[in-house]
């Protein structure tokens, strides 16, 4: 591709005289415009306007010479003059506008970059500022992770320690329990009417307190297996689960008269042994703790949430005043008298912890005379 490369100025001069020369010969407007289009390659070449004037008069002086009608040719040599100064003006006029609007578009940008760099400064000052922040932060975090994964093996060893002595205290206490029921009975065979009506009653007495030493210590040995518990999850029938503990429970059940409906009931994830052993309290306390002479109602249904089962165990029993709803789930915490309904006082304890286990929830909703519905929320396997 051939370069282009601008007149040099004496031929730009040699146009200009022929040009100026034929125009003046015959006034021709396209000889006129040739005026416009040699100032417009002056113009690129940066030919100046002194330039200009030394070979406009080099063209025109020859011309005005001896011409018989001067006064003609001189108003067609300063018509083409003008003609070629008009590109010149309109440069000058183009230029004049054009650079104050460049120079407040410098200063624009200029005061725009100035800012950028201003602002960038700011940003990486606050990086540093947030890099530091999150450092620090990040190693407080670390330090409180460490802090809780100590007082978590603390508090698992203290578990187990816990376990362990309670298991011991109560193993240790079930056999002079059972020695103490072995005696009295033995006591009643062997004397048998010697003792009087008194002395039977006494017994009596000692044979029951035995019995309901051994359910405590029974109780309180199934409170310390659920506390270090960790049997692997699987997937439970509790339809079948409900089956056995019913079963389980048909002497309960035969002496309190219940009936108990069971809505089927969808598939959970938990550990077999304490999903039975929650269950087989519920209904046990369902059947226990029922209005006087009036057969137990007992109703167990099922909500399926998104990643959760809620089984409603519900009774027509003697309600719980709401006032007493965290108290009951207590160790050791009764609401009545050993006359009035025998029990321990672990059981709704050993529920709340084997819920817990499962990594589940439990409520009560109940009011005094009115029944209670005990409902628990464990995990529900996936379909």
């Amino acid at each position: 591709m051939t370069k282009f490369s601008p007149p040099p100025l004496d031929q730009i001069a040699k146009h200009y005289a022929f040009a100026l020369r034929s125009y003046v010969a015959d006034a021709s407007e396209t000889a006129l415009m040739q005026a416009y289009n040699i100032a417009r390659e002056a113009l690129a070449c940066g030919v100046q306007l002194a330039e200009y004037m030394e070979f406009h008069c080099a063209a025109a002086n020859p011309l005005l010479a001896g011409q018989s009608h001067a006064q003609a040719s001189r108003e067609r040599v300063d018509l083409f003059m003008v003609e070629f100064l008009s590109v010149y003006d309109m440069a000058l006029q183009g230029y004049k506008n054009t650079v104050p609007q460049l120079q407040q578009e410098i200063a624009d940008r200029l005061r725009i970059e100035a800012q950028l760099r201003e602002k960038s400064a700011e940003l990486l000052a606050e990086r540093d500022k947030l890099d530091q922040l999150v450092s620090e932060r990040t190693s407080e975090v670390l330090l409180k992770a460490k802090d809780l994964e100590k007082t978590l093996a603390q508090l698992r060893q203290t578990n187990r320690e816990q376990a362990e002595f309670t298991y011991a205290i109560s193993h240790d206490l079930k056999s002079p329990s059972n020695t103490i029921a072995m005696l009295s009975e033995e006591l009643q065979v062997s004397l048998g009417d010697q003792m009087g009506a008194e002395g039977a009653e006494l017994v009596s007495l000692i044979r029951k307190t035995s019995a309901r030493m051994g359910r405590l210590v029974e109780d309180v040995l199934a409170y310390s297996r659920c506390l270090e518990h960790q049997m692997p999850m699987v997937a439970i029938d509790l339809n079948s689960m409900l089956a056995e503990v019913l079963e389980d429970l048909r002497y309960d059940i035969a002496q309190s008269q219940a009936e108990i409906s069971l809505a089927p009931l969808p598939p959970i994830i938990g550990e077999p042994m304490q999903v039975k052993l929650l269950f087989q309290n519920l209904l046990s306390n369902a059947m226990k703790f029922r209005l006087p002479a009036q057969p137990a109602r007992i109703s167990v249904t099922a909500k399926t949430r998104r990643r959760q089962v809620a089984i409603t165990v519900r009774d027509n029993g003697i309600g719980i005043a709401p006032a007493h709803f965290d108290r009951i789930f207590g160790l050791f915490q009764r609401l009545h008298t050993h006359d009035a309904y025998a029990g321990s006082g672990i059981g709704l304890a050993l529920c709340k912890r084997i819920v817990g286990n499962l990594g589940g929830s439990i409520r009560l909703s109940s009011q005094p005379g009115a029944g209670s519905a005990f409902t628990v929320a464990l995990k529900r396997e996936a379909p």
